[in-house]
């Protein structure tokens, strides 16, 4: 996260969900965001009791640096919500600094 990067962690229950993966395809290399510097994983660490997976109620969670953001039901208004915050909070190699709301130390910086 610190070179600008957004993880999206999601609950497991919802890993077939037709908003889930259209939310990955839109991020994917070759989607319209060109998902550079977006990781998509599920948030699932039994070993860690409570703390190894999301707050109940939470099946999405979008963090960048100094940024969370949680989503409670995968509807189409996710997808606008994780579009928004991958525009605001993701900053590629090529970022333009100008439209960077985010606060990571090397942002844009390889990873």
């Amino acid at each position: 996260m610190e070179h600008g990067a957004v993880v999206i962690w999601f609950d497991p229950s919802v890993a077939s969900s037709k908003v889930l993966q259209e939310i990955v395809e839109y991020l994917s290399p070759s989607g319209p965001a060109r998902g550079l510097h977006v990781i998509i994983a599920p948030f699932d660490y039994p070993a860690e009791g409570n703390s190894g997976s999301l707050p109940s109620g939470v099946v999405l969670a979008m963090v960048a640096w100094h940024r969370l953001q949680d989503c409670t039901r995968l509807g189409p208004d996710a997808i606008d919500g994780v579009i928004d915050f991958v525009r605001n909070y993701r900053c590629p190699p090529e970022c333009d600094m100008s439209g960077y709301r985010g606060e990571a130390p090397e942002a844009g910086a390889p990873i």
